[in-house]
């Protein structure tokens, strides 16, 4: 599963930079906005496969994650083209950390459960 999440990533940061190219509307700060959601959802699909966890908490990680991905593309595509005063981005950040917090206890519960 590594290397699929890491190959389906570089496919969609691709279609992102096309996406960009094609539409004069895709503002620049937009489409680096959703290359970061990109990159950071294969990071933590990436990690949810090397850390070692139960299959249950891997298999719903794996489902989970790619929805909030999708959720904050469209959080990514819906921004405003300005960092300040931007609760697309506030909302983005939310749904990330909360990633990382489910990766987290996922891993704390994993040590624990036998």
């Amino acid at each position: 599963m590594k290397n699929v999440s890491i190959i389906i990533g570089g496919i969609l940061l691709v279609f992102n930079l096309l996406l960009h190219f094609i539409f004069l509307s895709y503002e620049p700060f937009n489409c680096i906005l959703n290359s970061v959601i990109i990159l950071s959802s294969v990071i933590l699909l990436y990690l949810s496969s090397v850390i070692r966890l139960k299959d249950g908490f891997r298999y719903s990680l794996y489902c989970l994650f790619p929805v909030f991905s999708i959720v904050e593309l469209v959080c990514g595509f819906n921004s405003l083209p300005d960092f300040y005063d931007n609760y697309w981005i506030v909302a983005i950040a939310s749904f990330v950390i909360l990633q990382i917090i489910l990766l987290i206890a996922a891993n704390h519960m994993s040590k624990n459960v036998e």
